[in-house]
């Protein structure tokens, strides 16, 4: 017996009187509840149906069309040649309808493609620092174009190399100006201070004078 639990003595019982618990319990879990519909798991995507196999039930909708009218106008009475021929008519029709159906549908596929590739396009070149206003296609196997390029890009390094050079001349100059005022500052600074001196001395050898007298 343990906490109050279990047997008083283990004798007569036919175990040793230690307390387990009961392993073959299934504890009672409460359901989740889903407070929005974004706490739900996504239903499964829906996969597209292959192109061949849309074609081809196109294509059985179109027999099934042409076989109601067959069997309606064999109720009817109509001779096998009328049948025949009225059966073509719509066959080719429908036919018709659905190659039109089809080439509209690559049509749009192939303008969708196009103008993806196009923003990729631009994408690439964005990073790539192309110019999309100068970019010429196929100018990479030009060899004349490539060398036209080749001489402006020499061009403009030089007019670069040119203009660097005058903002150091030009820095220059305004470094050496400011030397030339801090000099011209500094030994006015030197003469007044040698005035100073001058006076001071001719004072204190006034005032000697004087003391002498």
């Amino acid at each position: 017996m343990y906490n109050g639990i279990g047997l008083v003595t283990p004798r007569g019982s036919g175990t040793n009187g230690f307390v387990q618990r009961n392993l073959s319990h299934i504890p009672n879990r409460p359901k989740r509840e889903f407070k929005d519909f974004k706490d739900m798991a996504p239903p499964p995507a829906v996969k597209k149906k292959d192109k061949e196999i849309a074609i081809h039930d196109r294509k059985r909708e179109i027999e099934i069309k042409c076989i109601e009218l067959q069997d309606e106008l064999e109720e009817k009475g109509e001779k096998e040649e009328v049948i025949e021929k009225k059966v073509d008519e719509l066959r080719k029709k429908l036919t018709e309808e659905l190659e039109a159906s089809i080439n509209k549908k690559e049509e749009e596929n192939v303008e969708e493609l196009k103008s993806l590739k196009e923003i990729e396009n631009k994408k690439v070149m964005k990073a790539l620092g192309i110019n999309e206003e100068e970019f010429i296609e196929g100018a990479s196997l030009n060899r004349e174009y490539q060398e036209l390029k080749k001489q402006e890009r020499i061009i403009e390094r030089q007019k670069r190399e040119e203009e660097r050079e005058e903002r150091k001349r030009k820095e220059e100059k305004r470094r050496k100006r400011e030397r030339e005022e801090r000099d011209r500052e500094r030994e006015r600074h030197h003469e007044k201070r040698d005035r100073h001196y001058d006076d001071r001395h001719h004072d204190d050898k006034r005032r000697r004078h004087h003391h002498n007298r």
